[in-house]
């Protein structure tokens, strides 16, 4: 079974986490976390993907993602990889909620793109939503 929830708003660490870790067989998380136990393990995305596929029917197993699974995160592509009974995604605070929180801005208020990976970015698409409001 693999538990896949995101650590939250702050710093690379488990502090955010409101699951009692102790019931978990290993923990994969990104190399930039900091906690350091023997039952944690430290991976490139490439890594955790290759590790949580292969051992998912065998451990009991916490996969920590920064922020938010399902803001931008590659947790929801590689949740749909798994069983589906042997999956399980539990949100947490992302930067976007965190942000719209704090400036009490609604949800339908904005609209959010991802230029993460992208080498050229194309926003006539955006652009006509604009002129159209």
């Amino acid at each position: 079974m693999v538990t896949i929830i995101g650590n939250g708003m702050g710093d690379y660490d488990f502090s955010n986490i409101s699951l009692d870790l102790t019931g978990f067989d290993t923990i994969v998380c990104d190399k930039n976390f900091k906690e350091e136990t023997s039952n944690i393990l430290k991976f490139s995305y490439k890594e955790a993907k290759e590790y949580l596929l292969e051992n998912c029917k065998k451990q009991n197993i916490l996969y920590v993602v920064t922020g938010s699974p399902l803001f931008y995160s590659a947790a929801t592509l590689l949740a749909k990889q798994l069983p589906q009974n042997e999956v399980k995604l539990i949100d947490n605070t992302s930067s976007k909620s965190y942000l719209l929180s704090s400036l009490m801005i609604s949800e339908t208020e904005v609209s959010v793109i991802s230029i993460h990976g992208k080498n050229k970015i194309d926003l006539t698409f955006y652009r006509a939503i604009n002129l159209i409001k």
